[in-house]
């Protein structure tokens, strides 16, 4: 093959042209940009609603830790009245089982070490209940991100620390 067909071939004008062709070149950059933008909102947006639906799981145990404490020392009227409440705070119907039974604990608080027992040695005074969206039961947070990948997680509401709580109420 002669060599001047190499250099002046018709394949090395249309690569020529191409290579000096600058139309088009910022689509590359702009679509890489919308992923990343669309990516960095979903999980912006799964964030703000993990963190509102970690706040009703928070309003909801509060709202059924009180009513069972009012039921105290009656251990099966506790945990009727704990899974109540939450079925009140959040209807069964939108948002699954959020309270199980074995989420309400019954115990004793000692205020001087300001510590949970859930074996009470000196009688049944305190109950935590932890509600949470469960894989398990199908009741999850929706979130947006995550469906896309077709992954799941669970959330729940654990009590405060006590030591923060007391920090909290001694402080106002």
């Amino acid at each position: 093959m002669p060599m001047s067909w190499r250099k002046n071939g018709p394949l090395v004008g249309v690569v020529a042209r191409f290579s000096r062709d600058r139309r088009g070149s910022i689509m590359p950059i702009v679509g890489i940009s919308i992923t990343v933008a669309v990516a960095a909102a979903g999980i912006g947006v799964d964030l703000t609603m993990a963190r509102a639906h970690q706040r009703t799981l928070q309003m909801t145990a509060d709202a059924a830790a009180l009513a069972a404490a009012t039921r105290l020392p009656a251990t099966t009227a506790v945990r009727e009245a704990a899974i109540a409440y939450a079925a009140i705070n959040m209807p069964v119907e939108k948002y699954g089982g959020v309270v199980a039974p074995e989420d309400v604990v019954i115990g004793s608080w000692d205020p001087k070490t300001r510590v949970f027992h859930n074996t009470p040695g000196n009688g049944v005074t305190s109950v935590k209940v932890t509600p949470a969206w469960r894989k398990k039961t199908g009741t999850r947070s929706r979130r947006f991100f995550p469906d896309c990948l077709q992954r799941t997680r669970s959330i729940s509401a654990p009590p405060p620390s006590p030591g923060k709580a007391a920090n909290r109420a001694s402080s106002r």
